[in-house]
């Protein structure tokens, strides 16, 4: 009897880039030169087509590593306009997630060991700003240096973390899996734990259940 295990290694450098660089200019090579290959124009031009397909699946296999191991140092922001909260007249619409499963506990317990600290700290670079950005408020001549640092917009590529506080790593973990989380009206007649510390949304998500029921014009 045989049994699949799915083996992921994502906390790692993102290996794929180098195969993938190198598949792409070898298709372009062989695109513009194919006597370099000694192969015939119409042969080569086919063989480029491949190289250059098979270095851009490489190149998304690379990117989607160093989107992931970024996603456990940062969260991505999310922001939803009131108008534009979905109301449904079955189901409450609770935000954005994901099921949790045995792979995200697994990715949890690998980014707690020592060697992925690398992939999971926020950089040296960034952790050194934010240290100054403390003192430098404290002195009128870099005062203005740690506004910029501190900037939180999308230019600046050394901004903090959103002040949501908790560890990034837990969403992070997941973030591929996310989508739309509803849950049944019929299901709101019990009880609903909603836990969390100071500043993490739970005001924010009862302002969204209580939009909802006034938008679906609801008496209770």
């Amino acid at each position: 009897m045989t049994q699949k295990y799915a083996i992921e290694a994502l906390l790692r450098p993102p290996v794929e880039l180098y195969s993938a660089v190198m598949m792409i200019l070898a298709g372009v090579t062989c695109f513009i030169v194919p006597s370099l290959f000694v192969m015939p124009k119409n042969v080569a031009h086919v063989v480029a087509v491949i190289m250059v397909t098979l270095g851009l699946w490489r190149l998304w296999q690379g990117l989607s590593v160093i989107k992931y191991q970024r996603g456990l140092r940062k969260s991505p922001s999310f922001n939803m306009k009131r108008p534009n909260i979905p109301v449904n007249r079955s189901m409450l619409y609770l935000g954005r997630g994901f099921e949790w499963s045995g792979k995200h506990t697994q990715r949890i317990h690998d980014s707690r060991e020592d060697d992925a600290a690398i992939y999971v700290r926020q950089k040296p670079l960034i952790r050194w700003l934010r240290r100054k950005e403390i003192q430098w408020d404290e002195s009128r001549l870099f005062r203005p240096l740690a506004k910029i640092t501190a900037w939180d917009s999308f230019f600046n590529p050394v901004r903090p973390l959103p002040p949501i506080g908790g560890e990034p790593m837990l969403h992070g973990v997941g973030v591929e899996d996310e989508q739309a989380v509803y849950l049944s009206l019929r299901e709101r007649s019990g009880h609903l734990l909603v836990k969390g510390t100071t500043g993490v949304g739970k005001t924010r998500l009862a302002e969204l259940f209580i939009t909802q029921d006034i938008r679906r014009k609801n008496n209770c």
